[in-house]
């Protein structure tokens, strides 16, 4: 049996800065001679230290600072966020959501940083030695994983029935995940129905609550996406996307007859 002690660090990305002047000509070398990567498949931080040309800390939690990615070969803006303040002088965060570069192709872009004060009007926030106010930042495809997989749920749950008073027969399903983060881009959804001599109507519904929603039929947890009215006592695969940022999807199923015996989900 063979016997192996691997160790592993905490990893930060941590990039010095050197806060700009009225005049752009300032010393940033840290800056020229780092190569900066962000992974598809995962959110990604980097963390920025923003210093003055003596090297102190800067506060910059008054001020505005924004990340643009731009795409070089199109020039067109893929990627715009907000650097939030950490608790620490002088250093700010800024994290790329796992669904911000989802569909952009692996390789090399470029990064600006810029800063608004009161007034806000966008000023660099730096600049290397060559007075440039870009740099580059590589995305890769190391952790992207695909395809995604399915969701699938089989059981419905009546929440009305005509049987007690109501006025119709009301199945929904549990709340299924609605993939925000990988979906960013696009949202779509696409979902394939299992109908079992079905006629009725089909409600599909979203989500953008945090927490898991509520299981009742009219629950203000929960909008109505889509309608689907089916006839003829359907027995087939029923096929259908839809387009919604949301945190969750459920499938709501108003019976005349037959009944829905299986939901399969992709986002």
């Amino acid at each position: 049996m063979s016997y192996s002690d691997n160790k592993l660090y905490f990893y930060e990305n941590n990039i010095d800065l050197v806060l700009t002047t009225d005049h752009f000509y300032v010393d940033n070398r840290p800056m020229n001679t780092r190569h900066l990567k962000v992974h598809k498949g995962v959110n990604n931080e980097l963390i920025f230290t923003i210093r003055n040309r003596d090297r102190k800390l800067q506060n910059l939690s008054t001020d505005t600072v924004k990340a643009y990615i731009v795409d070089p070969s199109t020039r067109a803006q893929v990627v715009t966020r907000l650097l939030e303040n950490t608790l620490d002088i002088g250093k700010m965060k800024l994290t790329i959501a796992e669904g911000d570069i989802q569909n952009l192709k692996p390789g090399l872009y470029e990064m600006f940083l810029t800063r608004s004060a009161l007034e806000s009007v966008d000023t660099p926030l730096y600049t290397d030695q060559n007075n440039n106010i870009k740099f580059n930042i590589e995305i890769t495809d190391q952790a992207s994983v695909t395809p995604i997989e399915t969701q699938i749920e089989n059981t419905f749950l009546q929440t009305s029935g005509i049987s007690v008073g109501d006025s119709a027969n009301v199945f929904v399903t549990n709340a299924l995940l609605g993939n925000l983060e990988r979906n960013f881009n696009d949202a779509t959804h696409t979902l394939a129905l299992y109908l079992d001599s079905f006629t009725g109507n089909i409600q599909i519904q979203a989500s953008c609550i945090t927490a898991v929603p509520a299981t009742e039929d009219q629950s203000t947890d929960w909008f109505t996406v889509n309608e689907i009215t089916i006839n003829d006592a359907n027995t087939t695969i029923y096929p259908t996307s839809f387009t919604a940022n949301c945190n969750w999807v459920r499938i709501v199923s108003l019976p005349i007859t037959g009944s829905i015996s299986q939901v399969l989900l992709r986002n």
